[in-house]
């Protein structure tokens, strides 16, 4: 995965823009993001900060009151849990939806019969391989949230966790508030499908971490260290599923005997690691390439530590 920055003045807004191409489906897929941050000159959101625990955020055509993530609204019919988002994505995604993803061991290791024993990934159990199957059918689902009901839910209940507030589902400039690239989410999901979509899903509702979602996404609307919340959620997604695919998280997957539950669990410990990382070192946009890419590097060789952070 590749970002880079279109401008040099860290004061104008960017935006994300994804780019991603996906092989013949007869063969094996190979998903190739090609991901970049450049600047624009639209309007940014107006910050305040002057209550403590609550921000205001002006935009041309509607306002915003942006409250604490424990007092979002958890009994509206509108919103869902992860839980059920995953349960009835079960029953309509079958694991066959989608070409095996897995990466083939390394040609050139294979000629090399001692080297290519030792740095093979680990074989998982057939019910392990269903359940990667499954990740990888979530990953090749198309996003409509403005067509399909659970997926619509599935954004609202993001929406609504990390604003407090609800959002009407059609396309308009309210998404961009929670870091989407434009009007319209289904394009930023284009790279892993309803798989990204689920990790938000999964992240914004967990209440048992050291720092709340909605205290993250406000740091991510700070003036100067401001960051596309669900962009980075979705770069996050691709980075684990191409470890995914390179046999990467094997060994995590067998210890912890799941394959979705370990991905949920290790895209909650990244994330976090990224905001960290980005508030202490006092990052800009021009810092994401760098951040995102010792993310995969740390994860690569040791992903049991963001599972530290998860708990």
């Amino acid at each position: 995965m590749h970002l880079h920055c279109g401008g040099q003045d860290p004061a104008l807004e960017w935006e994300y823009i994804q780019n991603v191409q996906l092989t013949d489906h007869t063969s094996q897929q190979e998903a190739s993001v090609n991901s970049q941050f450049k600047y624009n000159t639209t309007q940014k959101p107006a910050y305040t900060n002057s209550c403590g625990d609550a921000c205001e955020f002006a935009f041309p055509s509607w306002k915003i009151h942006l409250s604490n993530g424990d007092r979002a609204d958890t009994e509206n019919s509108d919103l869902i849990t992860y839980s059920q988002c995953r349960d009835q994505l079960r029953m309509h995604i079958s694991p066959e939806a989608c070409e095996d993803l897995t990466l083939a061991p390394n040609h050139f290791l294979r000629k090399f019969s001692l080297f290519h024993c030792l740095l093979r990934p680990l074989e998982i159990s057939s019910h392990l391989r269903d359940e990667r199957a499954f990740v990888y059918s979530l990953s090749c689902t198309k996003c409509c949230p403005f067509a399909i009901p659970l997926h619509g839910k599935m954004l609202v209940t993001i929406f609504n966790r990390l604003t407090g507030s609800g959002a009407c589902l059609l396309k308009g400039v309210h998404w961009e508030l929670i870091g989407f690239q434009g009007s319209d989410p289904t394009t930023d999901f284009r790279s892993a499908g309803v798989l990204s979509l689920i990790c938000l899903v999964y992240f914004v509702t967990q209440v048992d971490t050291p720092d709340s979602p909605s205290a993250l996404f406000r740091q991510s609307l700070d003036p100067v260290q401001h960051f596309p919340f669900c962009s980075v959620g979705i770069n996050i997604t691709c980075i684990l599923l191409q470890l995914l695919r390179r046999g990467a998280l094997n060994q995590l997957c067998i210890q912890r005997n799941s394959v979705l539950d370990t991905f949920m669990h290790l895209f909650t410990g990244m994330f976090h690691y990224f905001c960290k990382t980005w508030k202490v070192e006092h990052c800009t946009i021009l810092n994401a390439q760098h951040v995102l890419g010792r993310l995969e590097k740390l994860c690569r060789k040791n992903p049991k530590r963001f599972l530290k952070m998860h708990s």
